[in-house]
């Protein structure tokens, strides 16, 4: 299994530990590469399963599940004027600076895709490669950035919900996905990738049904 994203591989280790426990004699590999390199591999066989922000990749000659979504909201440190706020209008945020992943991420082009869904143009001052940096320097005062609300958690920052000022606009969600090469009839290459899968998505299923961050959503069963 693979992903461009260790905040992801991280959370399959439960699942990984569990598989293990169940089939020994099962050998399971980690790699964490690039999304194009995961793509790819994917296609050429090299790899049974990886996990990426569904934005982020493209779908050609891949098939995906959903394993979470979580709604897309303002990230703000505690003293701004807008922390205690529970819902805000993008087009209130015209003077604000913000901070953006850059260009390379999905994540960001889902951003300018609410932005310009609301037709609101915003000023970005800093354009990060990683989660934690942009968070950083959001909590320090540099700017404000419209992100994934999973992504805050553990971290001291207000999120503020984003509410359309276009009657019955709603906004795409940021998804994260269990990718595979699609199979064209037949089976899987890898029966014991088919077995893994499953447990991810029942593991992902029973986290989707409890209350918290991430929204509920069931996962296929397929």
């Amino acid at each position: 299994m693979a992903s461009g994203r260790p905040r992801f591989l991280l959370r399959q280790v439960p699942n990984a530990q569990a598989f293990h426990k169940r089939y020994p004699k099962v050998e399971i590999t980690v790699r964490e590469i690039t999304t194009a390199v995961l793509r790819q591999a994917l296609r050429e066989g090299q790899l049974d399963l990886a996990f990426q922000p569904i934005s982020e990749v493209s779908r050609v000659g891949l098939a995906v599940e959903v394993l979470f979504s979580s709604r897309m909201v303002v990230a703000v440190p505690p003293d701004h004027p807008i922390a205690d706020r529970t819902t805000i209008k993008l087009s209130d945020l015209k003077q604000e600076t913000f901070v953006d992943f850059s260009q390379r991420w999905g994540t960001r082009h889902l951003v300018d895709q609410i932005f310009n869904l609301e037709t609101v143009a915003r000023h970005t001052a800093f354009e990060v490669e990683n989660v934690e940096l942009l968070l950083q320097f959001v909590s320090h005062g540099f700017g404000l950035a419209v992100v994934p609300q999973a992504l805050i958690k553990g971290h001291e920052l207000r999120s503020v919900r984003i509410v359309s000022a276009r009657s019955g606009l709603t906004h795409p969600k940021w998804e994260v996905g269990l990718f595979r090469a699609e199979i064209n009839g037949g089976l899987s290459p890898n029966p014991a990738a088919d077995v893994f899968r499953t447990m991810i998505k029942e593991a992902a299923w029973m986290s989707n049904s409890r209350p918290g961050i991430i929204d509920r959503r069931k996962v296929s069963k397929s």
